[in-house]
């Protein structure tokens, strides 16, 4: 294998804007972005590449698109103390110390 330094930049530019972005638009922004990556892609190729997808495929596509819809329109944004922490992604600590989440 041939150690090709543009590749090995490139990957880290690209780490070093997936940890920035996950400081300024927080976790859950984040992987909505992240899950928005394949659907487009596939699209793109469908149009441009002339790719072939079967039914099982669109169907992928579409409980993507849909489950990052459902997240969005389904945001509250978090209030007071708790919901600070849950932002800003320091309840999960808090929580492994109190024996686990509660529901309400």
């Amino acid at each position: 294998m041939i150690f090709d330094a543009d590749r090995v930049s490139v990957q880290i530019a690209g780490d070093i804007f997936l940890f920035k972005a996950l400081v300024e638009l927080g976790p859950r922004l984040v992987t909505l972005l992240h899950a928005m990556a394949a659907p487009p892609a596939a699209v793109i190729g469908w149009l441009l590449l002339g790719e072939v997808y079967g039914p099982r495929q669109w169907l992928g596509i579409g409980v993507t698109l849909a489950g990052v819809a459902l997240v969005i329109i389904s945001f509250e944004r978090p209030t007071g103390f708790s919901g600070w922490m849950n932002q800003n992604g320091a309840g999960g600590i808090f929580t492994c110390r109190q024996g686990g989440a509660q529901t309400r």
